[in-house]
C-alpha cells in the first residue's frame, strides 16, 4: 500500500511539473504558478481529487494572521492524501498520523508572484517513511510482498497461484525477490514447512 501510495504521490506531484523549478534545498521544492493563489489552490485540489484522493483541509495562514491583527502574505497549506493508502500505513505505524496527511504550500511573495512549494520524494521517503518504518519505501513493500507471499503460499491452492496473488508479476519475479527469505522452496513452505 505504501508503495502504491508513493507512486501516486508521484503522479500528483507532476501536475506541478510543467512549471520550472525555482528553488529546491533541505528536501523543498519550490514552483512559480501561472495563476493567482486562489486559482493555484483550485487546481491543485482538483488535480487531488481526479486521482481520487481526499483534500482534507486548506489552512489559511495570513487569515490566522490577520484575525490577530497582523499582516502575512498568501500563505495556504493543502492537506491531502489516500485514505486507502494510508489508512493501513497508519494502524501499522500509528506515528504516521504526525507526518501525513501530506502537504503542499501555496504562498506569495512580496511581488505579488505566486508560488508552490513541496516536499522532495526523498525528503519523504527519508525524513517521514524511514523515521516510522524503520525501512526505505523500496525495502518496505519488499517486506509487505513477502509477507502477502508467504500468507498466499499458505492459502492459495498452487504455488503459481499465491505468487500472483501476492503481487508478483510471475514466478521468477518472486524467486529473484525472495532468495533465502522463505528458508525452503515455495512448494514446501505451501505443505507446512515439509
Amino acid at each position: 500500500m505504501m508503495c502504491r501510495m508513493l507512486r501516486l504521490i508521484g503522479v500528483l506531484l507532476l501536475t506541478l511539473a510543467s512549471a520550472p523549478v525555482w528553488a529546491e534545498t533541505d528536501g523543498l521544492v519550490t514552483r512559480p504558478s501561472a495563476h493567482g493563489v486562489r486559482d493555484t489552490l483550485d487546481r491543485f485540489a482538483g488535480a487531488v481529487r481526479a486521482q481520487g484522493w481526499v483534500v482534507f483541509a486548506e489552512i489559511d495562514h495570513a487569515a490566522a494572521a490577520h484575525a490577530v491583527a497582523m499582516e502575512l502574505p498568501a500563505r495556504t497549506a493543502v492537506l491531502f492524501g489516500n485514505p486507502t493508502a494510508g489508512t493501513p500505513a497508519m494502524a501499522a505505524h500509528p506515528s504516521l498520523a504526525l507526518d501525513l496527511p501530506m502537504r503542499v504550500l501555496v504562498w506569495q511573495d512580496g511581488q505579488g508572484r505566486v508560488f508552490v512549494t513541496r516536499s522532495t520524494g526523498a525528503d519523504i521517503a527519508q525524513r517521514v517513511f524511514a523515521r516510522h518504518t524503520g525501512l526505505s519505501p523500496s525495502a518496505y513493500g519488499r517486506a509487505l510482498m513477502a509477507e502477502r507471499a508467504a500468507r498466499a503460499l499458505s492459502e492459495e491452492g498452487s504455488v503459481t497461484d499465491a505468487i500472483y496473488a501476492a503481487g508478483y508479476s510471475g514466478p521468477s519475479r518472486f524467486y529473484e525477490a525472495n532468495q533465502g527469505r522463505l528458508g525452503m522452496a515455495p512448494s514446501a513452505w505451501a505443505a507446512g514447512g515439509k
